[in-house]
């Protein structure tokens, strides 16, 4: 009767030594892939590896081991990579900023138009970096009024109050049915 490896309780104890294949498979385990994404990953390139055999080499002594390098190693990468991030931001922010003022007051960045709708969502955005809230009536007055002309604004001014004293004169009508009714 031969020994079945795959059914033997210390099979992960049967890991010894790390090859090229074993360290492709824990440097995919320490970025977070499961064992049969890994297994995929392998036989995408060739390599046959069930998801059984990544988890033998990830439990195993020496690769458990090799896994705390692995992600000590990414940790520190990731560190220093958002410490540099921010420090990008520091040093642009102020130019970002220079920007957005200058497309607020002069609806221009440059050579380039900036119409009404976008300087308003900048405006809020400079209040909120400021720590204010945004003026929302000022905001829909503003969405209301883009992209008509004076002449047309004027009309619906017009119109508008010629609505409301006709509305005023309906109501006053009904008051004077109402009470002639009661009477």
């Amino acid at each position: 009767m031969a020994y079945d490896m795959r059914r033997s309780p210390d099979r992960v104890d049967k890991v010894k030594s790390l090859n090229g294949r074993r360290h492709l498979i824990l440097r995919l385990s320490a970025q977070g892939y499961g064992n049969i994404k890994i297994s995929e990953i392998l036989k995408e390139r060739g390599i046959t590896c069930t998801p059984q055999n990544v988890s033998d080499i990830t439990n195993s002594e020496i690769g458990q081991e090799k896994l705390i390098d692995l992600r000590l190693d990414i940790e520190e990468k990731t560190v220093e990579n958002v410490t540099n991030i921010n420090q990008v931001i520091k040093d642009t922010a102020p130019y970002a900023m220079e920007n957005v003022r200058e497309a607020i007051q002069e609806g221009k960045v440059g050579t380039q138009a900036v119409d009404i709708k976008e300087r308003l969502s900048l405006s809020k955005y400079v209040l909120q970096c400021e720590g204010h809230s945004p003026i929302n009536k000022v905001s829909q007055k503003v969405d209301v009024n883009y992209g008509l002309e004076e002449h047309s604004l004027n009309f619906l001014k017009e119109r508008s109050a010629q609505i409301k004293e006709e509305e005023k004169q309906k109501r006053e009508l009904a008051m004077e049915i109402q009470e002639a009714i009661e009477v």
